[in-house]
């Protein structure tokens, strides 16, 4: 009987979200206001990256699409800083041709993929012809403010039209992480019909369309795919804050937040994998060690996790290439250069033992950050369903596998950490960012919620 009220609740509490969004869209035709061409281009750069999705997948034999996309955005930036080890003259734009060339060299002569590749330059040269053609009529610049404006976009600007080298060593904030503004200059950089960089919202949208790929490719029944795309597509429709911070600016929440569910969720698809999948698996996650703060420490302390499960304990190692790599090039590429921005911010030791003394905490701290999540309604009843779901999938089975258990604790782990900082080193900052640091596990909560979900199912 408590399962079957807790579905109850669980189901109520979704339709309320669905049915709010629906309303609100008659009543405001919110989505009518979008710029059509926006639309169009962010759904042909979307065609193309599944296109190269496709054809890696089936030449690396991945488990899935969205791995595979990641692995080849994140190829670019594991070829750049491997390259400058020995030269550091090399413009981004020319390191994205270098790239792309060397992955067509082995999709025609490696794996013999003619017609799988002969598809992405179609899509290529579409997509390039649209966004030189309709170049005038898209959505330019919108949303360059707070962070965006302070950060984001210099640091994309600076990789865009000159190199990550420069961007790195011409900082605006002295070791503050640029791997998700490398990812956001490549987007742009896909199209390749600017050699000035100014911020084109369709390259944003793109967060939307791999997450509903990424959803699609999840190993649940059609009928909770619809129920996640349908969550994700009434949280963004019903709040502009959300969409400002997943799909209308340069802020880092949206990429974050997906591409660390996509690598995390790929772990247990390995099964059957090669040592070789395996491996590669592990490799871009820790690539993700530099992607901010929080999923850093979330990435090092999953892949140290793994280290003890004897069927991943030698592709794990190579989970540490992102740790190691960031070490390496400060010391020997960057020497001049200060790393770890917000870590040089606070007293790491100092706060440790606050935390362990339960001495000088402001425990008022995490009242005042919980006023300020209440503000956002939808996004509490997502919490609200994330911990329904997860405690009825227990009283369901009376058990827990290791995909759920890390996807939970990975969740709370990243609210933890959030209030720890908040109550010690960071006491007197401004206390609405720890919410923005919330939604970089709103993916991942999300695909808990559909685990849940398959759980009561069965």
């Amino acid at each position: 009987m408590k399962e079957k009220i807790i579905s109850y609740i669980s189901y109520f509490l979704i339709l309320l979200l669905i049915v709010n969004f629906i309303f609100n869209q008659i009543n405001n035709f919110k989505l009518s206001k979008l710029n059509q061409f926006d639309l169009l281009a962010g759904v042909l750069l979307f065609f193309l990256l599944f296109s190269v999705g496709k054809v890696i997948k089936k030449a690396l034999n991945l488990n899935s699409i969205s791995f595979s996309i990641v692995t080849y955005l994140f190829s670019f930036f594991v070829f750049d800083i491997l390259f400058l080890f020995i030269y550091q003259q090399l413009s981004f734009k020319n390191t994205f041709l270098l790239v792309n060339f060397l992955w067509l060299l082995f999709f025609l002569i490696i794996k013999k993929e003619f017609k799988t590749s002969t598809l992405v330059l179609v899509n290529y040269m579409i997509l390039n012809f649209f966004t030189r053609r309709y170049a005038s009529l898209f959505s330019v610049n919108n949303n360059l403010v707070g962070d965006v404006d302070a950060v984001f976009f210099d640091q994309a600007k600076n990789i865009y039209e000159n190199s990550y080298f420069i961007s790195v060593n011409n900082f605006i904030m002295e070791g503050y992480p640029q791997f998700v503004s490398y990812l956001q200059a490549l987007f742009l950089q896909l199209p390749n019909f600017s050699s000035e960089y100014s911020f084109y919202s369709f390259t944003s949208h793109l967060v939307y369309y791999l997450t509903v790929l990424f959803f699609l490719e999840l190993n649940i029944s059609k009928k909770n795919k619809i129920i996640l795309v349908a969550l994700l597509t009434s949280l963004i429709g019903n709040s502009e804050w959300l969409q400002f911070l997943f799909t209308t600016s340069l802020m880092s929440e949206g990429v974050v937040s997906l591409f660390t569910a996509v690598l995390i969720v790929n772990l247990f698809e390995l099964k059957l994998s090669s040592s070789i999948v395996v491996s590669l698996s592990f490799f871009n996650l820790g690539l993700f060690y530099l992607s901010k703060q929080f999923n850093s420490t979330i990435v090092l302390i999953v892949i140290i996790s793994f280290l003890f499960m004897k069927r991943f304990r030698y592709g794990v190692f190579y989970g540490l290439f992102g740790f190691i790599i960031n070490e390496l090039a400060y010391l020997i590429i960057f020497p001049n250069i200060s790393k770890e921005h917000h870590i040089r911010q606070i007293d790491l030791q100092d706060m440790i033992f606050d935390l362990i003394l339960f001495r000088d905490l402001k425990f008022e701290n995490i009242l005042s950050i919980l006023k300020n999540l209440w503000i956002d309604k939808p996004y509490v009843l997502i919490i609200v369903i994330f911990y329904l779901t997860f405690i009825n999938g227990y009283l369901k089975t009376k058990q827990l596998n290791l995909k759920e258990s890390v996807i939970f604790l990975i969740v709370n782990l990243n609210y933890i950490m959030i209030f720890a900082l908040y109550i010690s080193a960071w006491q007197n900052m401004e206390l609405e960012s720890p919410i923005r640091y919330m939604f970089n596990m709103l993916h991942l909560t999300l695909v808990s919620i559909a685990i849940g979900f398959e759980k009561i199912k069965r």
